[in-house]
C-alpha cells in the first residue's frame, strides 16, 4: 500500500505542474462513489451510461476488496448506481455473488437491460451462469428476466453473453459466445415474448458483431475481419446487408457504432495505423467517420472517446505530449475549430461517457479535492 501511496503522490505532482494546463473550469467537480478500506482501490467501476443531462447509471464490482479478505470472485457483488441529480448524488443497489457484465437501453427508449453473470463454486474462470435484469422505471427497480443456467448450444460449452439489444418489450436479441477458449463462435438468440424464451436466429454471425439496434428496426455491427464495411439487418427479414465505408486501409474502426440523437446518424471512431502494433509511444491519430455520408472528420490528437449531437463535437482524449493526461476536447461548429478543456489534470482513465452538448461523466483512479477515485462530472460552462 505505501508504494501505492508514493505512486500516486508522484503521479499528482507530475500531471498538475509538467504540462501548462489551462486552468480547470468551475464546470468540473468530483463525487464520491466508494469508501474504500485503505489507500489502495479495492473497487472499480465497470461502466459508466448517461441517459440525459441529469440521469445516468455506473455499474461497479467489489472483487477487489473480497479477494483481498480472502474470499474469491464467487463471493463478489455487483454495485448499480443510480442517479437524477446530474452526477451529484446516487441510489446505490447490490446484487450478492454476482458480477457486472453490461447496461443497454431499448429501441424504444422504455425499458433497461441489465446483465449480470454468477461464478460457479468449481470454476473460477469463467461464469457458469448469466442473468438478464428488466427495469422499466429508470433504473429505480430491477426484475429478473431471464437466467442462462441450463443452456449448451450445440452440445458446446456456453461461454459468455457479448450483447443483449431489445427493440420493444417484446422483441429481443442476445449475441452469445460459444466453444472453447481459442475456438468460439458468435451465436444470435432472439425473443419475440420479452425474454420468456429464446430461439436461435437464422443469421451466420461468423465475422459479425452486434453494436445497436434502431428505432427503425434496424440491427447494425461490425465485421471482425472485414474492413472497411459495416453491417445492417432489418429484424423483419433478417437479412444481413454489407455497407461499405469510405476510408483507407490506413485507419482502423476503434469502439462502437454511435447515434448522433438530433440527426439519428450513425458514426464511428477512426484511428490511423502508424504500425501493427499499438504500443505506448505510438501518437494515436483520429477521425470521425459518419457512416451514412462517408464524411470524414479529423479530431484532436489522441481522441479515444467521441459524441456527436447534431453541431456539437465532444471529445474525450489526450495532450499530444503526453497522451495519458487527460483533456477534453469540443467543437461547436462540427469540427472546424477545437477548444480545450482539463478536468482537474487527471490522468486518461475508463470507463466514461458523454452526453448531449458538453456532459461527461468520468472516472479516475487520482485525488481530486480530497475524494480518492471519484467520479469527474462535467456541466457547460454557462450553466
Amino acid at each position: 500500500m505505501k508504494l501505492n501511496y508514493l505512486l500516486l503522490i508522484t503521479m499528482f505532482n507530475l500531471f498538475s505542474c509538467k504540462y501548462n494546463f489551462p486552468k480547470p473550469g468551475n464546470n468540473w467537480f468530483a463525487t464520491q462513489i466508494f469508501v474504500y478500506d485503505g489507500i489502495a482501490i479495492d473497487q472499480d467501476i465497470n461502466q459508466v451510461y448517461m441517459i440525459d443531462e441529469k440521469t445516468g447509471f455506473l455499474l461497479g464490482e467489489d472483487v477487489l476488496k473480497v479477494i483481498g479478505r480472502g474470499g474469491s470472485e464467487k463471493d463478489q457483488s455487483a454495485y448499480f448506481f443510480r442517479s437524477t441529480d446530474g452526477g451529484k448524488s446516487f441510489e446505490k443497489q447490490v446484487f450478492p455473488n454476482k458480477k457486472p457484465e453490461f447496461i443497454s437501453r431499448s429501441a424504444d427508449g422504455k425499458t433497461f437491460y441489465m446483465v449480470l453473470s454468477q461464478f460457479a463454486m468449481a470454476d473460477t474462470l469463467k461464469p457458469s451462469a448469466y442473468q438478464i435484469l428488466k427495469s422499466a422505471d429508470m433504473g429505480k427497480t430491477w426484475q429478473n428476466l431471464y437466467l442462462f443456467e441450463n443452456i449448451n448450444v450445440e452440445e458446446v460449452p456456453f461461454y459468455s453473453v457479448t450483447k443483449v439489444l431489445f427493440y420493444n418489450d417484446f422483441i429481443g436479441f442476445v449475441s452469445i459466445l460459444a466453444g472453447t477458449y481459442g475456438d468460439e463462435k458468435e451465436l444470435l438468440y432472439r425473443t419475440d415474448d420479452g425474454g420468456k424464451t429464446w430461439k436461435p436466429a437464422p443469421v451466420d454471425m461468423d465475422n459479425l458483431s452486434l453494436n445497436l439496434i434502431t428505432p427503425g428496426g434496424k440491427i447494425m455491427g461490425q465485421y471482425d475481419k472485414d474492413e472497411p464495411a459495416v453491417w445492417e439487418m432489418d429484424i423483419k427479414d433478417m437479412i444481413v446487408k454489407k455497407i461499405p465505408l469510405n476510408f483507407s486501409d490506413s485507419l482502423r474502426m476503434i469502439g462502437f457504432i454511435e447515434t448522433d440523437l438530433v440527426t439519428n446518424r450513425h458514426y464511428v471512431l477512426l484511428w490511423k495505423k502508424t504500425s501493427e502494433e499499438y504500443d505506448d509511444k505510438m501518437e494515436i491519430e483520429p477521425y470521425l467517420l459518419w457512416i451514412e455520408t462517408g464524411e470524414k472528420i479529423k479530431l484532436p490528437d489522441n481522441s479515444y472517446d467521441v459524441n456527436v449531437y447534431g453541431d456539437y463535437i465532444g471529445v474525450n482524449g489526450g495532450l499530444k505530449a503526453n497522451k495519458f493526461i487527460s483533456q477534453y476536447y469540443y467543437s461547436e461548429d462540427k469540427g472546424k475549430t477545437w477548444k480545450a478543456e482539463t478536468p482537474k489534470c487527471i490522468v486518461c482513465s475508463a470507463p466514461s461517457d458523454m452526453y448531449g452538448k458538453g456532459y461527461v461523466w468520468l472516472t479516475t483512479p487520482m485525488t481530486i479535492n480530497g475524494i480518492y477515485a471519484p467520479l469527474m462530472v462535467r456541466i457547460p460552462q454557462d450553466e
